[in-house]
């Protein structure tokens, strides 16, 4: 007998702080009025890390790897039936005008009570591809995940970026409860390489509606100013062949967080940066691990 599968969807809702419009490579822009659905970003996103290994830094081989890593998982995709109907956030979110309203997917397990959690998770560079919501669907099918939009990245960490931020992803979760008619009282927040510096921020400025955060592949960036209550739960973790957040700096930073009284985990991975893709199972089972072993507060619904 099959089991029940979780409800996935795309949501658009009102918002007072839209994200700016997307800086697009050059090449890439006439591109994005054609990704509109599953198949389309199938298409592309294997060809992505070829057409620009060089503008950012990668090697051949890195390239090469990270392009099967994407045709393998949109291969996967394309089996379920529920993404192959899902809308592509791409034309629209990395629309180079001004957006007028808000984005994001989310998945809903078919079972909810006392022990499900939720994920909020910022994407990495690169905007809200689908195979963001695929990847943790598959590895946390009974959480409840909520994957906001944000163009092509999330903005520096400043002040008036955190307050822009904490209010956009407020009124995406106020929209996702009120379209499922659900609670979504203190998630997980969870931050993939680019989402990590204002992740860091958005957890200080809001740690009560938060139960902890896990940064993966990602930095803190500056860690003066940044103040958690005792006990808040956070974890880093880094691949140790991580071109862009080298295992030295994030080795670095874990210390200078440490130093500055936070109160931080640290786990590393034999792997490069993209961790989601290329070790989902070592991933899942740290993230479990860490959540399990927290004292974070007990959900009510």
């Amino acid at each position: 007998m099959n089991q029940p599968k979780s409800r996935i969807a795309s949501i658009r809702f009102a918002t007072k702080h839209c994200p700016s419009p997307a800086n697009l490579p050059h090449g890439i822009k006439p591109k994005m009025k054609w990704v509109s659905t599953a198949y389309s970003e199938a298409a592309l996103l294997p060809l992505y890390p070829m057409i620009f290994c060089r503008q950012e830094g990668r090697s051949l081989s890195q390239s090469l790897r990270l392009s099967r890593l994407f045709a393998s998982t949109y291969s996967s995709l394309l089996l379920d039936s529920r993404f192959r109907k899902l809308p592509s956030a791409a034309a629209s979110t990395l629309a180079p005008e001004v957006l007028t309203e808000g984005h994001g997917f989310v998945s809903i397990p078919a079972q909810i009570d006392a022990t499900t959690q939720d994920i909020l998770y910022l994407h990495g560079y690169g905007g809200n591809m689908l195979y963001n919501l695929w990847q943790l669907s598959q590895l946390f099918p009974k959480d409840i995940l909520l994957l906001p939009s944000w163009s092509l990245g999330w903005p520096a960490r400043n002040d008036e970026n955190v307050a822009r931020v904490s209010g956009y992803l407020g009124e995406f979760i106020s929209a996702v409860q009120s379209h499922f008619d659900i609670q979504i009282p203190a998630p997980w927040l969870v931050a993939l390489s680019g989402g990590g510096p204002i992740a860091f921020g958005v957890a200080a400025a809001n740690p009560q509606g938060l139960r902890g955060l896990v940064a993966v592949a990602t930095s803190a960036g500056n860690a003066q100013g940044l103040r958690y209550p005792e006990g808040f739960p956070i974890l880093m973790i880094s691949g140790t062949q991580d071109p862009w957040f080298p295992i030295d700096d994030a080795r670095g930073e874990f210390q200078n967080l440490k130093t500055q009284g936070i109160e931080v985990q640290m786990v590393e991975i034999n792997d490069d940066h993209y961790l989601f893709l290329s070790s989902p199972q070592k991933l899942r089972r740290i993230i479990e691990q860490f959540r399990d072993q927290t004292s974070a507060k007990t959900l009510y619904r």
